[in-house]
């Protein structure tokens, strides 16, 4: 049996959310149309994008170059290269045998021998024909044809069919993408940023919940590799994910931490620290007209931890954690997820400066009269940074 190794792929679906079909008409109408125009600027000369309702369709002759640009786009769920067809059955029997074809053949060079296949078929609006005809019709085509069995269950080659009144859509695979909302539809958030898991798992959350980013890392060591590292994974989750609405500063507070160090207890030491970080990001918060701090804390939500989120609590501004309760595997999970949807090296995280590691190593438990008697000490004696 000859197989054509020539791909009949032309198309890419685009599915949204589906936290976005739920929003009134008025609300979806933006977010899907900021979507849309930053789906077009990607493909750009690749394909014809069209907004269609309740999905976006690329007409492209380069279906599997264009999921690698758009998969780290927020608001899309998942990209689905296709062939797109006339809705007739016999056209419709064709291209899916094409498909199946060029699926068979790409399963071969990977060394592995397809034996089952299934039509899977939930969608059809025709007046000439319905689920019922694709399954057994198309399917008994591609059984005589490639000599395979069927297997519903668990099929080597499974066959999407949909059909959408004068349009057929038929493919194989479906990739997994960023998923949540349209960077820019809530408010930018302030996110303190360290070379370190939880840091970028909490910014790429709140990128996921439709948030601008202003990402602050307060140098407390003067690492000057840590602080190029850090410039350039942030700079490269921001270029693929973020439109050009999230920005990277660094202020240094080295200083700071000495004097920190100078007056308060080592044990305690951290925790002013990190109250200290919060106080400054929440000056900044006006300046970049953002709407809460993030920061990358973890830890199980006993006493003591609700102590200190009691203790770190601003007036003026919400504090978000998001990844306060995460295990291991869990952060673990999302990190591999950022690193391959950006194609991106994420080996290089959980790098911090030596005097860093030791404070919170060392950590007493959250005594809130005492922090608040060495956070009057402190405050009384530092001069602050420059935070321009």
């Amino acid at each position: 049996m000859a197989l054509s190794n020539d791909s009949p792929l032309n198309a890419v679906i685009v599915r949204l959310s589906g936290e976005i079909p739920i929003k009134s008409e008025a609300v979806r109408s933006i977010w899907e149309r900021k979507l849309y125009l930053r789906i077009a600027n990607r493909v750009k000369d690749n394909g014809v994008v069209e907004k269609r309702w309740g999905y976006i369709f690329i007409r492209t002759q380069k279906p599997l170059d264009l999921i690698t640009l758009l998969k780290p786009i927020f608001g899309i769920s998942a990209l689905i290269p296709a062939r797109i067809c006339e809705s007739d059955l016999e056209t419709i029997k064709d291209a899916a045998l094409s498909v199946a074809k060029h699926y068979y053949s790409s399963l071969v060079r990977k060394g592995l021998t397809p034996k089952s296949f299934a039509i899977i078929s939930r969608k059809v609006v025709s007046k000439e024909f319905g689920t019922t005809e694709i399954r057994y019709d198309v399917g008994r085509y591609i059984k005589e044809k490639l000599r395979l069995s069927v297997n519903l269950e668990n099929p080597d080659i499974p066959i999407h069919i949909e059909v959408r009144e004068k349009e057929a859509f038929i493919y194989t695979s479906i990739y997994r993408t960023a998923g949540g909302l349209p960077v820019g539809v809530q408010s930018r958030v302030i996110v303190l940023t360290r070379l370190d898991l939880e840091s970028i798992a909490s910014l790429w959350l709140l990128m996921k919940r439709g948030c601008p980013i202003t990402s602050i890392h307060f140098d407390l060591c003067g690492d000057t590799n840590l602080i190029r590292k850090l410039n350039m994974l942030v700079s490269q989750i921001f270029n693929k994910s973020c439109e050009g609405m999230c920005k990277l500063r660094i202020i240094s507070i080295k200083a700071q931490l000495e004097k920190i160090m100078s007056i308060v207890p080592q044990e305690y030491a951290w925790y002013i620290l990190l109250k200290y970080m919060v106080h400054l990001a929440e000056e900044i918060t006006n300046e970049e007209k953002a709407r809460g701090i993030a920061i990358g804390l973890r830890s199980s939500l006993n006493t003591d931890t609700l102590r200190l989120l009691k203790w770190l609590k601003t007036d003026t501004i919400t504090l978000h954690y998001p990844v306060l309760n995460y295990d291991d595997r869990e952060l673990s999970g999302l990190i591999n997820k950022i690193g391959s949807l950006l194609d991106i090296d994420t080996l290089q995280l959980n790098e911090e400066c030596a005097i860093i590691r030791e404070l919170k190593a060392n950590r007493a438990s959250v005594n809130v009269e005492l922090l608040n008697h060495y956070w009057r000490i402190f405050m009384r004696e530092i001069s602050p940074p420059r935070l321009s």
